[in-house]
């Protein structure tokens, strides 16, 4: 037998999704079919919460390295596209290990170049959904990371705890699945 909890639930909460395109090269990026669909009405119902997408934006690094030139945004090419494994559809293929680095890069330079402030703490209301082209392949055991919720210390705190954002890589970027599950986190 189980605990029945009762709750008001003359307030539904909502959650704030932000979807972004993270570009390094002019392919498209993919998102899965009926995505927004899910969000609003399937995903979050359990939890008597209302998800609504608040912003779809495209972050292309190219073109932000060309009118900036500056060392961040070249590095961040350097490592996960120019000095990568190319793939038969100019995509690039990174070591897997290389995950947890690029997910701090991308929210770095996001919130630089879209002058926020970072979307990892507690005063960030919305949920940021990075979506990629790029492959995190494990070499040795041929894992594929389909995508990653950003986990980790806030600055100057020694808990560790959910960010407010989630990587969806090339592998993992059209499967409705692995999107809903790794926001929900």
């Amino acid at each position: 037998v189980g605990i029945m909890n009762i709750a008001a639930n003359n307030y539904v909460p909502k959650a704030r999704i932000c979807l972004v395109n993270i570009r390094v090269n002019k392919n498209p990026i993919n998102q899965p079919q009926g995505l927004e669909y899910r969000l609003k009405y399937q995903a979050f119902n359990q939890a008597l919460i209302r998800a609504d997408v608040v912003k779809k934006d495209d972050f292309d690094i190219f073109d932000l390295y060309v009118k900036h030139k500056s060392k961040d945004l070249e590095n961040f090419l350097n490592k996960y596209y120019y000095h990568a494994k190319r793939l038969s559809d100019n995509n690039s293929e990174v070591d897997y290990n290389e995950s947890e680095n690029f997910k701090n890069d991308i929210c770095a330079l996001y919130q630089k170049y879209k002058k926020m402030k970072p979307i990892n703490s507690d005063d960030t209301i919305e949920t940021y959904v990075f979506f990629s082209n790029i492959r995190f392949k494990n070499n040795t055991n041929n894992t594929i990371l389909l995508g990653s919720a950003v986990r980790g210390k806030e600055a100057g705190s020694d808990i560790v705890k959910w960010g407010n954002s989630v990587i969806l890589t090339r592998d993992g970027s059209t499967d409705l699945e692995t999107v809903v599950h790794e926001i929900l986190h």
